[in-house]
């Protein structure tokens, strides 16, 4: 089985060229603001070896570029005014969100515990990637795609906390009381 590394060689360099996704192709521009269909960058290296070390940070940066791009062309369209938050924020999304943040906060009880070894970690994995071992290259890509993935689940829980404040805002400012936070939604759940 053969993985794909988004390595492309033209003459003697070698370059990332990764393809834009369909469901997002055609929503990413070039910056002639043309309708973007690949990634091609030069890695600016004949060597092999170096070329391929350098893929990761490119695989990393156009997954956001791919994700947040999806946020925006797949974004739902902006709630109506309500009067009544519970008609729109049913108890399975608001456990979600509870359960969303007590992972998160779990998990950075767990980081503060291992500051001392993440710490000494992060300086052995600074610098170049050339003058690491390979395991030493795992750690660091490993590590890098922690950090991305962590700030994915940090900003999922800030638009989630954005909107619910929002709803709760509108709620308030449209109704007489503030609604009963234990109300059943009369809107079921698709």
């Amino acid at each position: 089985m053969t993985m794909c590394t988004y390595l492309d060689q033209v003459g003697a360099t070698y370059y990332f060229r990764r393809s834009v996704p369909d469901d997002i192709r055609g929503k990413l521009l070039t910056a002639n603001g043309n309708p973007r269909s690949e990634f091609k960058i030069s890695l600016k290296t004949k060597d092999r070896e170096t070329a391929k070390r350098l893929i990761p940070a490119h695989t990393i940066e156009t997954d956001r570029v791919f994700a947040e791009a999806r946020s925006i062309v797949h974004a739902p369209a902006p709630a109506p005014r309500i009067s009544n938050p519970a008609d729109w924020i049913t108890e399975r999304e608001l456990n979600g969100i509870a359960q969303l943040d007590a992972d998160n906060s779990r998990r950075e009880d767990k980081r503060e515990k291992l500051e001392p070894m993440i710490a000494f970690l992060e300086g052995r994995l600074s610098g170049s990637t050339e003058q690491m071992s390979p395991e030493l290259r795992a750690m660091k890509f490993i590590r890098d795609d922690e950090i991305y993935s962590r700030r994915l689940v940090e900003d999922a829980l800030r638009v989630l906390r954005a909107e619910t404040a929002e709803l709760w805002k509108n709620a308030a400012s449209d109704a007489p009381t503030a609604p009963d936070p234990k109300a059943q939604p009369s809107r079921p759940y698709p």
